[in-house]
């Protein structure tokens, strides 16, 4: 091979192997400024640092009635019957339902009615599927002058976030409103991934 072949070769490898690498880069990109434009990241940092302010305090009640009628709780509280009547509790939503076996034999004889979806205590669960079919449970209850208990199993991250998405979805909260007025009824700390949904949420509601 003489010289003039050697350099074509050398510049085709070369710029063959520039163009994968400047397409590696544009992907990243790409994927970059997706997931930026799916959420307020600054907005994330705001709820997040808030929250992260009570870290350290205890939960002091098993449930805590976070907007009107509406309580999140853990499992101590779904699986006392006398103290879900007690506080005037007429639906039950179970988002543990793998964890808290109750169902609706339980609360047969307090008349509560019993509602489950299954939600993972788990950064990457898609807790947004969850959303609106929660909402409608909740609103259903509302309406029928109902108070209704989301719970999962430590009333700290799955039963929150959908409680406040439900207030962002049919009140029309916007997302910082929801999270300091249901912080100030109970100690709450959706995990990272759902407080990232809870964001995209927002942008979707919102812009």
């Amino acid at each position: 091979m003489n010289y003039s072949d050697y350099s074509t070769d050398g510049y085709h490898n070369f710029m063959l192997k520039f163009s994968q690498i400047t397409y590696l880069f544009y992907l990243s990109y790409q994927i970059f400024v997706s997931d930026e434009d799916k959420f307020d990241r600054q907005l994330y940092l705001k709820i997040r640092n808030f929250l992260q302010e009570g870290a350290n305090e205890s939960i002091k009640n098993d449930g805590d009635e976070i907007f009107p009628n509406i309580y999140v709780g853990n499992e101590f509280l779904a699986r006392d019957p006398a103290e879900v009547k007690s506080n005037g509790i007429t639906h039950v939503l179970n988002l543990a339902m793998e964890d808290v076996e109750t169902g609706k034999k339980f609360y047969k004889e307090i008349g509560a009615k019993y509602f489950e979806i299954f939600a993972e205590d788990d950064p990457k669960f898609d807790i947004k599927k969850c959303f609106y079919e929660a909402c409608e449970i909740i609103d259903k209850a509302l309406k029928d002058g109902g108070k209704i208990l989301v719970h999962c199993v430590a009333g700290y991250r799955r039963s929150p976030t959908v409680a406040i998405a439900y207030m962002m979805i049919k009140k029309k909260y916007n997302l910082w409103d929801a999270i300091v007025e249901a912080r100030s009824k109970r100690k709450i700390f959706p995990n990272d991934g759902f407080i990232e949904q809870l964001c995209m949420l927002e942008k979707e509601l919102h812009g």
